[in-house]
């Protein structure tokens, strides 16, 4: 197939697994791909724990969520593969781009041949290996580490779809009903508008990837000791334990200006009060990459297993701490914090 054959695809199917944080990279190729064909309709293939980031794509027009045999050990049930191939061939997709990290380039394969199963015709994917039919485009990923928005951004490029990629930004659009759900939500908790806000992300779906919840509050407890602030700290319903210990160390005299959304906010609405917020300190996971796309500035901790340069925080204003987390220190944190703030006020 010649690479304009893409241009006149009418479905095309975008496949994404991994988490949040894995399609919000991905996010400036699929803007790229709906600019440059507007009349396709895009469908993401993607998985339970990464679909909510579709919430607040406008790029995306339909989603088909999958559990994908290639990111476990022990499925043996072949049958909902058999299911979703059916799937995609009743879809007459005109071609499909399948989208892995760079350091999983190796994955191809599986989803390639479950497109080529499915009767998809334009087939796109990384490899740094021959494919032979499975493939009609294959882009050889280079050698040196880059950034999976760069990465991504080539594997358009591969099919005829050129951007300008240092200029590529992550593409989130807040809807208006999330942002006035948080403006509720603030007032309810009788937040002076008047003093900076201050997000802190503790949680992460990797452990080893996150920094010490003691730490975290030590962190809390030393902005709240020395700085006028407002702290959020924010979680997912499986994550309000570990902010309800972050919260039993905050010190009393701190407490009338930190509070937990853990469990309560829509995927939306941790978007919509990240926008809000003058600054988010968190992980190197999902909201760092949200703190990328609405243009928060962002400290993250990262643990010495993302390379920065593969996964850090894109096009934003930040201080990334790379280091055996728990060497970070939390009057490091602090200090970067309030440097930060006073820039960004500095430039208001």
């Amino acid at each position: 197939m010649k690479k304009n054959s893409w241009y006149s695809a009418k479905r095309l199917l975008i496949i994404r697994s991994g988490r949040i944080g894995d399609i919000l990279v991905t996010t400036p190729a699929i803007r790229a791909i709906k600019t440059k064909l507007p009349q396709s309709k895009l469908t993401l293939l993607t998985t339970e724990a990464a679909s909510p980031a579709s919430l607040v794509s406008a790029d995306i027009d339909d989603v088909i969520v999958h559990r994908m045999p290639w990111e476990y050990d022990s499925l043996q049930d072949s049958q909902q593969e058999f299911q979703l191939i059916e799937l995609l061939r009743e879809s007459n997709f005109d071609g499909a781009l399948i989208f892995t990290t760079f350091r999983q380039c190796p994955r191809t394969s599986a989803p390639a041949y479950l497109c080529y199963l499915a009767n998809i015709p334009l087939r796109a994917a990384a490899s740094a290996y021959p494919t032979r039919s499975l493939l009609t485009t294959r882009y050889n990923p280079p050698k040196e580490t880059i950034h999976e928005v760069v990465h991504a951004l080539n594997l358009v490029e591969a099919v005829g779809i050129h951007t300008a990629k240092e200029e590529a930004k992550l593409v989130v659009q807040v809807p208006k009903s999330a942002q006035e759900d948080i403006n509720v939500l603030l007032s309810s908790y009788e937040i002076d508008h008047q003093l900076p806000l201050v997000i802190v992300h503790p949680g992460c779906s990797n452990l080893a990837r996150a920094y010490p919840w003691a730490l975290y509050a030590e962190v809390i407890n030393k902005l709240g000791e020395n700085f006028r602030l407002n702290i959020g700290i924010t979680g997912s319903k499986e994550e309000k334990e570990l902010v309800g210990k972050i919260m039993g160390k905050i010190r009393k005299e701190n407490r009338q200006r930190v509070f937990s959304f853990a469990g309560n906010l829509s995927f939306p609405s941790l978007c919509a009060l990240i926008e809000a917020a003058d600054i988010l300190i968190t992980n190197n996971t999902g909201p760092m990459h949200i703190s990328a796309a609405v243009q928060t500035p962002v400290v993250v901790l990262s643990a010495r297993i993302n390379l920065p340069q593969q996964w850090g925080p894109w096009k934003v204003k930040n201080c990334l701490f790379y280091d055996d987390l728990h060497a970070i220190s939390p009057v490091s944190v602090v200090n970067s914090t309030i440097e930060i703030l006073a820039h960004c006020k500095s430039m208001k």
